[in-house]
């Protein structure tokens, strides 16, 4: 069966009449040529041209074929040149744990999409173990986590390290004097739900404590947290510093400094090794990157 090179060769042959110029436009050989004309001869079943001097020209069968397929060549050829000129068109599914959705990914997609008009990136909320279920199970192309994760069939890129703080509404804490986490642990805690990155690295940090935390409420958004801290002075919370940074200058809550303890996380950009990392995929990490 004939290929869309023998025909693209042919049309060009039918336009030129010489082989030589043919090969010179494709930067190929003129055998190259040859053997493609000849094969595309045998698959039709019938001679195309007629050698005159150094010249080919159609015979009759040629000028058939150049008027049926032309057109068509034409527009197949055109779609090639549209789709690599427009690599950067498409469309990306991206999954963010909420942490990052909130309070980074609007500054990341609104620069990447004022530059980038062809391009849709869809966003999903979920947390951070919900986002590798995602992007394992190919629901997304590329997610972004709020702790460290090593798997084989994983790449992560680290984009930066976040600090989570102790906070509440409660004035006894309006001072801020050190405390050990382990006069906190009957204070009634809300928390973000299991599988969130901060209440992973929250807890995992006090691990070492013997007495369970007295866990009352968890929420899947941390607004609905600091909400909820802002309506009674009773609870306590482990939180994103950015995410209550306005809400600490405003008095309205407040940090509560650990002895010998700090709650550090990563923000992590991660992407699935087995899958193909398109122009448009690799452009909008690139993009990432550069932020951070």
């Amino acid at each position: 069966m004939f290929t869309l090179k023998q025909l693209d060769f042919f049309i060009l042959l039918a336009k030129c009449e010489r082989i030589v110029d043919v090969a010179s436009q494709k930067n190929i050989s003129q055998s190259a040529i040859s053997m493609a004309i000849k094969s595309l001869e045998e698959d039709v079943g019938t001679a195309l041209f007629e050698r005159i001097g150094k010249r080919l020209l159609l015979n009759d069968r040629g000028k058939l074929l150049l008027q049926e397929i032309e057109p068509s060549i034409s527009t197949l050829n055109r779609a090639f040149e549209n789709f690599s000129c427009e690599q950067l068109s498409g469309e990306l599914n991206i999954a963010s744990s909420v942490t990052i959705s909130d309070y980074l990914m609007p500054k990341i997609i609104s620069e990447y999409l004022s530059k980038n008009d062809n391009v849709k990136l869809l966003l999903k909320n979920a947390n951070s173990s919900d986002v590798i279920k995602m992007l394992k199970t190919g629901v997304c192309d590329i997610g972004f986590i709020e702790s460290n994760y090593h798997d084989n069939e994983i790449s992560s890129i680290h984009m930066m390290t976040d600090e989570l703080i102790i906070v509440s509404q409660h004035p006894n804490f309006k001072v801020k004097k050190e405390v050990y986490i382990d006069t906190l642990i009957d204070k009634k805690w809300v928390l973000r739900e299991e599988g969130s990155g901060t209440r992973l690295v929250f807890l995992n940090a006090i691990a070492p404590i013997d007495k369970e935390l007295n866990i009352i409420m968890t929420f899947e958004h941390t607004e609905a947290i600091i909400n909820f801290l802002l309506l009674d002075e009773k609870y306590i919370s482990c939180l994103p510093r950015i995410a209550v940074a306005k809400e600490l200058e405003e008095g309205k809550l407040f940090e509560v400094p650990i002895k010998k303890m700090t709650f550090e996380r990563a923000f992590i950009m991660i992407t699935r090794n087995k899958k193909e990392q398109t122009p448009l995929l690799e452009h909008f990490k690139t993009h990432v990157e550069s932020i951070f």
